[in-house]
């Protein structure tokens, strides 16, 4: 299994315009708190992003996929994510 970027036990992590593309997992986060994800291009990975033990995960205008039909975003707090159920797997993400 191929990942583009992997980052463990880390705390305030940002990425900010980036793209990860052609990966099996785009990015794969694990044990990590206050991770900000903004304008993130997970283009044609097969899972774009994997959490596991994440607590304060932000993402804004991120894509998954080359037809840029998914989007995610954040209002108020909350993360919405409509394309991918991999992110259910971030700690503390509630959909309903």
């Amino acid at each position: 299994m191929s990942c583009g970027i992997k980052i463990e036990n880390c705390f305030d992590v940002s990425f900010t315009d980036v793209s990860v593309v052609g990966f099996d997992v785009g990015m794969d986060v694990k044990d990590s708190a206050d991770v900000r994800l903004r304008q993130v291009d997970f283009g044609d990975c097969t899972t774009g992003f994997r959490g596991r033990n994440i607590s304060q995960l932000r993402a804004t205008s991120c894509h998954h996929g080359s037809i840029r039909s998914s989007k995610s975003f954040s209002a108020i707090d909350k993360i919405c994510f409509n394309y991918s159920l991999q992110y259910l797997r971030a700690k503390g993400y509630n959909p309903y």
